[in-house]
């Protein structure tokens, strides 16, 4: 680095640099100019020179989080939707296909993430409605595109899925059959012979 005087003998570094703003060569001139005292001294040019060159346009896709786990959910019930972060942090238009894996537990919709462009980010709602009890597991894969054709497409994402699914509470109920039962004429005073009403516990309470 340069100081502003420089006694005789000495010497310094100068750093210049080269940030092209368009394509192409350029051009231009470094002027050191000098003053001795209350006189200018001569002035030294250095030639610059440089070629700007348009960066190589590139694809790529951020998803976040990794991994979601839904809260234990009943059978039959859904639990409230999560959602995966989705972002375009490349050069050109992504388009994007989603598929769900996991025995019908598992669901996303792309809605407004079907094609997402260069610096925007949205959200793929996920939805987990057990089928079965126990641990329900699955994923979604994302896919994207690229929405440029001489531009090769960014490597598909997996969101790995996790819940569970809960019984429910017990529940009371039974049936009667039959629900009606004929008797013959009978002699006043004197009891038929018995007929029988089946009755069948069919709830999850005693």
């Amino acid at each position: 680095m340069c100081r502003a005087t420089l006694h005789r003998g000495e010497s310094c570094t100068i750093d210049a640099r080269f940030a092209p703003t368009t394509s192409g060569r350029s051009d231009g001139l470094l002027t050191l100019p000098s003053v001795q005292g209350y006189r200018t001294g001569p002035s030294v040019t250095v030639g610059l020179n440089g070629t700007g060159t348009a960066a190589t346009p590139v694809a790529r896709l951020s998803v976040v989080p990794a991994s979601l786990v839904f809260p234990s959910t009943e059978v039959g019930k859904s639990a409230p939707p999560s959602s995966v972060k989705v972002q375009n942090t490349g050069d050109v238009p992504l388009n994007l296909t989603a598929a769900v894996t996991g025995d019908g537990d598992f669901g996303a919709a792309l809605g407004a993430c079907t094609t997402v462009m260069p610096g925007a980010t949205c959200d793929v709602p996920v939805t987990f409605s057990p089928r079965k009890t126990e641990t329900r597991a699955g994923s979604v894969v994302l896919r994207p595109t690229s929405g440029d054709p001489a531009v090769p497409g960014p490597a598909a994402v997996t969101v790995v899925l996790t819940g569970a699914g809960s019984p429910g509470p017990a529940v009371a109920s039974m049936t009667v059959a039959p629900r009606a039962l004929m008797f013959g004429p009978q002699i006043l005073t004197t009891p038929s012979a018995p007929q029988s009403i089946v009755v069948t516990n069919t709830g999850q309470c005693r």
